[in-house]
């Protein structure tokens, strides 16, 4: 399975299933990223990593339609880091 990689620099909703790297750049402002409807992508995999260094700009990730994300509304993305999130059981959950 091949591994599709996706530049954000301004807010985005993923609408991608499946294997996916999101590379976040959030040098010209705070975003928000949206992850899909878990309860369509069960068991997707999503790496998402912030590539600036910049630490006034929020990036903020949101799960859809009051979906959880390791039983939180949402969660950010602090300068220069990374997580791994899973769709199952109609939630997100981060595994590293």
């Amino acid at each position: 399975m091949s591994l599709a990689v996706t530049l954000i620099t301004s807010t985005y909703t993923i609408s991608s299933v499946g294997l996916q790297l999101y590379q976040v750049d959030a040098s010209n402002g705070g975003l928000t990223v949206t992850l899909p409807d878990a309860t369509n992508s069960d068991g997707s995999h999503f790496y998402i990593k912030r590539q600036d260094t910049s630490v006034n700009n929020a990036v903020n990730i949101n799960g859809q339609n009051g979906q959880k994300i390791d039983n939180n509304a949402n969660t950010s993305l602090s300068s220069k880091k990374e997580f791994h999130v899973i769709a199952f059981q109609s939630n997100w959950w981060i595994i590293g």
